[in-house]
């Protein structure tokens, strides 16, 4: 009975943790909620941002023969190491956003700590590479951590398991062709598979509703990647392709569909308010505009009620 009583207790336990785990992530979704396209503009502009000012760099460094122009490459290096930092913060904030656009139920597994211990070794690993100057070390740390944040993405239930498959495709193609990028930098022909699994990838997880994967994975590579501003900037390119292709391809994808969840229960929101307020006419309109806009994706607006 005692044994009985330890087990019932321990179950009980742990179940109050994963609910209170579960409502603290929760409750932090929500400060986004209603801002998902905002969020997702900010990444995508600061990766922009940043190849802008990888550009910069590289143009300073093929002109800089009498070093004149020193301060201004110093300048470029702190600007990218700022949006490397910036990058891997919204790699959260794009885990945050996908809880409130999920478009189906949320069903959690027990990936998200191996999830966690992969992405930070990643990142602990790609330190060391760059401590170092091991390319081929930090290339497999990026690769590494890039797979981890997808089993957090599964272990949250923002990667139904059926889905895993190509979000894995699209998480090995990004960290193959960091590697590749970083070890082969004068074969492009080496980069055709990785770009091949990454365009399978995103297309198949798009296809099945299942968003802003690449957006989340691509902000961990190229904010991880990104460090090598400290030591070695011209190794950035590899993460501005690995990671940038998938963050500016997700989330481009995102934007131009503009069919996220909480966007769609808003307008819904709204015909409620105009039926309440009396004004068929509006309501009626508002209702035959969300369902054109389902009937386009294929997808069924589900009622809560």
């Amino acid at each position: 009975m005692e044994e009985q009583e330890k087990i019932t207790r321990q179950n009980l336990s742990g179940g109050a943790n994963e609910e209170v785990s579960e409502n603290w992530v929760e409750r932090l979704s929500m400060k986004f909620k209603g801002r998902s396209h905002d969020m997702v503009r900010l990444g995508l502009v600061v990766t922009i941002f940043e190849i802008f000012v990888f550009a910069i760099w590289k143009y300073i460094e093929m002109q800089n023969e009498n070093h004149a122009l020193a301060p201004y490459q110093e300048i470029s290096t702190y600007l990218g190491l700022i949006c490397a930092i910036i990058l891997m913060v919204w790699c959260f904030v794009g885990i945050l956003v996908s809880i409130n656009v999920q478009p189906i139920k949320r069903e959690n597994s027990k990936g998200t700590p191996g999830g966690l211990l992969l992405s930070i070794g990643g990142l602990l690993i790609t330190g060391l590479s760059i401590n170092y100057e091991l390319m081929w070390l930090g290339g497999i740390g990026t690769a590494v951590g890039g797979i981890g944040i997808l089993f957090i993405l599964h272990g949250l239930g923002l990667l139904p398991r059926e889905h895993v498959a190509m979000g894995m495709m699209l998480a090995v193609g990004s960290g193959l062709a960091v590697i590749v990028s970083l070890n082969k930098p004068e074969t492009a022909l080496w980069l055709l598979g990785p770009l091949l699994m990454i365009g399978l990838g995103m297309a198949g997880l798009h296809h099945n509703r299942v968003q802003l994967v690449g957006f989340v994975i691509g902000c961990y590579l190229s904010g991880v990647g990104s460090l090598y501003w400290w030591n070695d900037p011209a190794a950035t390119a590899s993460a501005l392709l690995g990671g940038g292709l998938p963050l500016l391809g997700s989330g481009s994808l995102f934007l131009i569909r503009q069919s996220d969840t909480e966007g769609m229960e808003s307008i819904f929101q709204e015909g409620e308010e105009a039926l309440e307020d009396g004004d068929i006419r509006k309501s009626l309109e508002i209702y035959e505009k969300l369902l054109k806009a389902k009937q386009r994706e294929g997808g069924v607006l589900e009622d809560p009620r």
